[in-house]
């Protein structure tokens, strides 16, 4: 395995942090509370002088953790009918001024959701959906929980998502034309990918070619997810359907666990290089770095086994001698530069290379609060307790009456431009 790492940080010019102005008619509301939260992706749609037009992307909708149902995980969807959407946003000096949403439509022309798809079908996440109320919902087979977007020439959108894994064009309405999946299109291995980290950036290249990356390490037959030195990157020829796969290795010395380095998003800035952010919890704290990778001598590993199996099996870089793996280079770490949050999700780049945007993902800023009066010294977690569905919640195996609030994270969306001294190249 030959890993090619350099080191060259960028001078940073200038840092421009926007306020973001969002109509009450765009906005998603929560019991009265206004909840903005579309930091899962970022694409620049125009540059017209100095006007800068960006697409950005929501998730699936404001949701937490929620206890557990009939042995397995669950998700509480505090508005079921939110439908995820692409947010117009203009920048005008230290303005972001939300113009339009585009809501997000499948093949039938019905309204996508963030409900999961029922177990047993192709992209569910075998987990149980509730409301607010700990209601259980319907699955939904136009369930999406979009995390990369992009636009090609024709000014087509490009969306990933990490039900599916799905990789799904639309129109500028957001109408669905078509949609890879594995086994139509995406290869079957990207299947394997661990609950709701399958595809988290996606960028598409001058040439055309469409590049996706999923979130953390894939885990084969549930075998892999603390093996594995790498995290895969698809690469799609759109027109012929061509597709090529790629190691990114992530920097799994800075981590406890080699599945806690991830990717948040990408974007091309040309044909072979992208720029990738890498993040994660690491052995010193949070973490948000900037590489630009190189995809140019990098191996497709699509049919790459070691002793008959996949590389992901491989727990020591040193057995994947013979693979090229995606070269990068350190640009920045942004925490450097003052950024707080956890996740960096959103990036994109201007045609000058020297003019990069990076937004926060919020989780709408709302999180889920447990209150239980015999068990409030132990400050349980939603996740310890387990619920019938009708009512009756036991806590390790033993009845208890906890009460759930939603309650205010007070992380607002932020979405900062940074003007380099140099262009990338």
């Amino acid at each position: 395995m030959k890993v090619v790492i350099r080191m060259k940080k960028c001078k940073v010019d200038k840092i421009t942090k926007y306020n973001i102005k969002i109509d009450n008619e765009l906005c998603t509301e929560y019991k009265g509370k206004r909840l903005v939260g579309f930091g899962s992706s970022m694409t620049v749609k125009s540059e017209e002088d100095s006007k800068v037009t960006l697409y950005l992307l929501t998730d699936r909708g404001p949701n937490m953790d929620g206890p557990c149902v009939d042995n397995k995980s669950s998700k509480v969807f505090i508005i079921p009918d939110f439908i995820p959407h692409v947010v117009e946003v203009e920048l005008v000096g230290d303005k972001a001024e939300c113009k339009k949403i585009i809501k997000l439509r499948s093949v039938k022309g019905e309204y996508a959701s963030g409900i999961p798809i029922e177990p047993g079908e192709l992209g569910t996440t075998n987990e149980i959906a509730l409301d607010g109320e700990m209601n259980r919902l319907e699955y939904d087979d136009n369930g999406l929980d979009v995390e990369g977007i992009a636009m090609d020439r024709s000014g087509h959108i490009w969306i990933c998502d990490e039900y599916g894994p799905f990789i799904i064009e639309y129109d500028q309405g957001g109408n669905e034309l078509r949609r890879f999946s594995p086994g139509n299109g995406i290869p079957d291995v990207f299947k394997e990918r661990h609950p709701n980290r399958g595809f988290e950036a996606l960028t598409v290249t001058p040439n055309g070619k469409i590049y996706a990356a999923v979130q953390s390490i894939l885990d084969i037959k549930g075998e892999t997810y603390d093996t594995g030195t790498f995290i895969r990157v698809l690469e799609i020829n759109p027109m012929s359907g061509e597709t090529r796969e790629f190691a990114y290795p992530h920097d799994i010395e800075e981590y406890k666990r080699t599945r806690d380095g991830k990717i948040g998003d990408m974007y091309a800035i040309s044909d072979n290089k992208i720029l990738l952010i890498e993040q994660g919890k690491s052995k010193k704290g949070k973490r948000n770095m900037l590489y630009l990778i190189d995809i140019s001598g990098a191996d497709d590993i699509s049919e790459f086994l070691i002793n008959g199996k996949a590389p992901e099996y491989c727990c020591d870089r040193d057995e994947l001698k013979e693979v090229n793996f995606i070269k990068k280079e350190l640009i920045m770490d942004i925490r450097d530069l003052g950024w707080k949050f956890y996740k960096a999700e959103g990036l994109a780049v201007l045609s000058d290379r020297k003019t990069i945007f990076i937004i926060n993902d919020n989780d709408f800023g709302v999180d889920i609060k447990v209150k239980d009066k015999a068990r409030d010294e132990k400050k349980p977690n939603i996740k310890d307790y387990s619920y019938d569905g009708e009512g009756t919640f036991t806590y390790h195996g033993k009845k208890a009456e906890p009460s759930f609030n939603i309650i205010s994270t007070d992380e607002e969306l932020c979405l900062w431009k940074i003007e380099l001294e140099e262009p990338l190249q």
